[in-house]
């Protein structure tokens, strides 16, 4: 259903905050509407990016980064998430360096600096 970055692994969800919703807010309930769980978030970082996200369109946005933990069973909504999995971080890392086409733009940007911050 994306009208671009289809079916390309991303993070969880995008916050897309409503007018007068913090991104904290807006994160949680995205991550709900989304993968139809509750969990706590925390904010990690913030960036700006601009990227070609494929037929003729960018994106040029400033994004909020939440991390969470949840140990349960999810409710996908098939709108806007068609497949979920758990994987290493050595494993990410590999293959987003072997198959960087399977990943959106801003996933790519996220997971540099999220690995900045873990060395």
């Amino acid at each position: 259903e994306k009208y671009h970055s289809p079916n390309q692994w991303t993070n969880a969800c995008c916050s897309h905050p409503r007018l007068n919703e913090s991104y904290l807010d807006a994160a949680k309930r995205r991550i709900k509407e989304e993968l139809g769980i509750d969990c706590e978030l925390t904010e990690k970082f913030h960036f700006i990016y601009k990227a070609d996200v494929g037929e003729g369109l960018w994106e040029h946005e400033l994004d909020y980064v939440f991390t969470g933990n949840f140990d349960g069973e999810f409710d996908l909504n098939p709108n806007e998430v068609s497949e979920i999995r758990y994987v290493s971080i050595a494993d990410l890392q590999q293959e987003i360096a072997e198959n960087p086409d399977n990943f959106t733009e801003w996933f790519k940007i996220i997971w540099a600096e999220y690995r900045n911050q873990l060395n």
